[in-house]
């Protein structure tokens, strides 16, 4: 099956160590797809190479265990409809980029999303 690319929304390019969080487009999703992140797996690509590959079942055994834990600190923060709450990268590791890389992230276990794709400038 040929997926198009998502365009993501934005980004915010938190230093300059390589990292930084994209947000896709939101879509809905139902309790079974939340529950089949931990099954997730991704390959992340820079300019049509390979450079790591992941899952969620890498983010503290999946995002759900991952948030779960992140809400039972003492130090946890209230969450409101609408917060985005961040689980960890799926793959590892820091990877040189540089402007006019175009970066995907494209599953290809678990739950089906979109491919997304951005161009560093």
């Amino acid at each position: 099956m040929t997926r198009r690319a998502t365009r993501a929304r934005y980004i915010f390019r938190a230093s300059e160590r390589n990292d930084g969080l994209v947000i896709a487009p939101r879509r809905s999703i139902t309790a079974e797809d939340v529950l089949a992140l931990s099954g997730l797996e991704i390959t992340l690509r820079c300019d049509g190479e390979d450079v790591a590959t992941g899952g969620g079942a890498d983010v503290l055994g999946g995002p759900v265990d991952a948030v779960h834990a992140v809400l039972a600190s003492p130090q946890a923060m209230p969450v409101r409809a609408g917060d985005v709450i961040t689980t960890g990268a799926l793959t590892r590791g820091a990877h040189a980029s540089a402007a006019g890389n175009c970066w995907t992230a494209q599953a290809h276990a678990g739950p089906s999303f979109d491919p997304v794709r951005v161009r560093l400038t």
